[in-house]
């Protein structure tokens, strides 16, 4: 899943990156289809049971009545093996996990205020202060006040993300 912060550059000197990772990477809905697959739509993440036979087995009875899910609200589906919806401080967590993904990107200040009600400051000034002194998070102003994993902060990304989980 990190592959895309060490891919390679195209002729311009631009990174490539596989587009997508982008679409979790910033919390935009997806839905999982077939076995074993994940999906989040409407604050809600599922995922399916993961054998075909089990995934078939489960959706048979919808197979039948013309796509119709009996039991099921959407996002859910009765392949659904999983289903949470998580709480706002888990939100908060894991758009910082997925946000420090993006590594020239970041997680946009602005964008975390309008989704939350609440600074980053507010809610993570503590581990962020840490992570910075430590040399792994880095502040970048353009476009607009971001927090990104520094050229260091990469290599120890998954300890960096534990903070805010």
């Amino acid at each position: 899943y990190e592959s895309s912060n060490w891919a390679r550059r195209d002729a311009g000197g631009q990174p490539l990156f596989c587009r997508h990772n982008l679409q979790y990477w910033r919390l935009h809905p997806y839905l999982g289809f077939g076995a074993g697959a994940h999906g989040y739509a409407h604050g809600v993440h599922t995922s399916n049971v993961l054998a075909p036979a089990a995934y078939i087995q489960r959706l048979q009875p919808a197979l039948e009545m013309a796509g119709a899910l009996p039991g099921a609200a959407f996002p859910r589906s009765p392949a659904n093996s999983a289903a949470e919806q998580p709480d706002q401080q888990e939100q908060m967590g894991e758009w910082m996990m997925m946000g420090l993904r993006l590594t020239q990107e970041g997680v946009s200040a602005q964008d975390f205020q309008q989704r939350f009600g609440r600074s980053l400051q507010q809610v993570y000034r503590r581990q962020i202060e840490r992570l910075v002194e430590l040399g792994l998070l880095e502040w970048h102003a353009l476009p607009g006040e971001r927090l990104r994993l520094s050229e260091r902060g990469r290599l120890l990304g998954n300890q960096v993300f534990m903070e805010f989980i």
